[in-house]
């Protein structure tokens, strides 16, 4: 039988198209048509979808829809062969399974198949049916299944219900049962929630021997995915001792804890928690590599937490060092949120410095996608005295026909700080500014947004004749 594409099924001889009008024993053909093939002979779910991730599974009792691309789909589930009853004549030969309970997955060329579903609990079943009727659980019920239920998305919800606000007792069973597998739990992705109650609101000899047991296994906890936020909840409830044991891991691996998506929440918790003595070790790591963890996906975090403690005596040389290098980290697609956050959160000296570094590249910086929301925190958070420097050098000479300003009026990611330098400047350089805005000879779409952030921030209409005092 011959094959169609989806562009020429429409030309196909019905007697190919549908089996039941050409020779027997048609019935299974292994390509199906597009679903435009089948329009003008028996309805069809609308819309016909485009790619096979987009078309939605027919729901019970309705007509089945053909994939519109031309490779076939095969559908693997299990409970027996289940069909439709009302699949259109000609198609009852296909292996068509009915939407139901069956756990079944499509397969293809361009489909992701799915995780193999989870085994039949009748213990985990039984008690997720109790939660959605409200009935009230005891904790009897549970002893000997805590562990499952540690592992089960609502059961850990439970779980940590009754540790947050439940009795002692209850507290002491549950952690009783769950003692002997806690290093599980912590790399679990419901059971790092439980053993994180378990610090926070356990006391005494408990939460000493859960937080013995992440310090013991504090360097791989760190670079796991869950294990990390068991590390970060020990740093931030943990002790002095227990502290400095946990830094004593994390510093033989500072440089992979940087660059690692897990460990670097880590170290900014460290940063957040502990004194500057007890991070002494990061931050000369940091002023040894300003550059490189700026520049860094996860290393311009941990930057930005150091920035934020500016008034750590160490920390001002690794600020000192960002300064110096802030044109270059401007650009940068990291390094910007770096200098970004000296702006907004270091000393006004600071401030200062930066726009000082970035003033006399104005202009290059502006036209730049990262570089521009820079100099846009520049008149955010710049004093009144930095932000007017920033204006006369946009401003130009009274002279200059083609100043800055116009420049970046009709740049894509410039046109931005224009409209920032409108939204936060004051009074007195205002009117002169909106005045040469409106004074621009040519516009594009850019500058029209200009316009529009004017027209909407200073209640200046640039249309009719509240135009005309603006254009002299």
């Amino acid at each position: 039988m011959p094959e169609y594409t989806p562009w020429q099924a429409s030309k196909a001889p019905q007697a190919d198209l549908y089996p039941q009008y050409g020779p027997p024993g048609i019935g299974n053909f292994p390509r199906a048509p597009a679903a435009s093939a089948y329009r003008y002979n028996y309805p069809q779910p609308e819309p016909v979808y485009r790619y096979q991730s987009q078309v939605q599974r027919p729901a019970r009792n309705n007509y089945y829809a053909p994939p519109r691309n031309s490779e076939w789909r095969s559908y693997q589930y299990e409970g027996g062969s289940q069909y439709y009853s009302n699949v259109p004549p000609g198609l009852h030969g296909m292996n068509v399974p009915r939407y139901s309970h069956a756990n079944y997955s499509v397969t293809g060329p361009d489909y992701r198949p799915r995780a193999a579903s989870a085994p039949y609990n009748a213990f985990l079943e039984n008690f997720k049916q109790k939660l959605t009727y409200a009935k009230k659980i005891d904790i009897e019920e549970l002893k000997g299944h805590m562990l499952e239920l540690a592992k089960d998305q609502f059961g850990s919800r439970h779980l940590q219900q009754r540790i947050q606000g439940g009795m002692e007792s209850e507290r002491k069973a549950i952690y009783g049962e769950l003692r002997d597998s806690l290093n599980g739990l912590m790399t679990d992705a419901f059971g790092n929630y439980v053993v994180q109650m378990f610090i926070q609101y356990t006391k005494g000899p408990d939460c000493s021997e859960i937080i013995e047991e992440v310090i013991r296994n504090a360097k791989r906890l760190a670079f796991d995915m869950y294990g990390c936020r068991c590390v970060q909840k020990a740093l931030e409830i943990g002790n002095t001792e227990q502290r400095s044991a946990i830094i004593s891991v994390i510093r033989e691996c500072v440089a992979m804890c940087v660059e690692s998506q897990n460990a670097n929440h880590v170290l900014q918790k460290c940063i957040e928690c502990l004194d500057a003595g007890q991070i002494s070790f990061l931050l000369e790591y940091a002023k040894s590599n300003v550059v490189k963890m700026s520049c860094h996906m996860y290393g311009c975090r941990i930057m930005q937490r150091i920035v934020e403690k500016s008034t750590i005596p160490d920390a001002e040389g690794i600020i000192d060092e960002i300064i110096k290098r802030a044109v270059e980290l401007s650009q940068d697609q990291f390094g910007n949120y770096v200098v970004q956050h000296v702006l907004e959160h270091g000393k006004a000296v600071h401030k200062d410095r930066v726009i000082k570094e970035l003033r006399e590249q104005l202009v290059i910086l502006s036209k730049q996608k990262f570089s521009s929301n820079v100099i846009e925190k520049c008149f955010q958070f710049a004093e009144a005295k930095s932000r007017d420097l920033l204006l006369v050098v946009m401003l130009g000479k009274d002279s200059d026909t083609n100043p800055p300003l116009y420049e970046m009026m009709r740049d894509k990611f410039a046109n931005y700080v224009v409209q920032k330098a409108v939204e936060v400047t004051g009074p007195p350089l205002k009117d002169a500014l909106i005045k040469r805005i409106f004074a621009i000879p040519d516009s594009n779409n850019y500058t029209q947004h200009v316009f529009n952030a004017v027209s909407r921030l200073s209640h200046v209409a640039y249309q009719g004749q509240d135009y005309a005092p603006y254009m002299k």
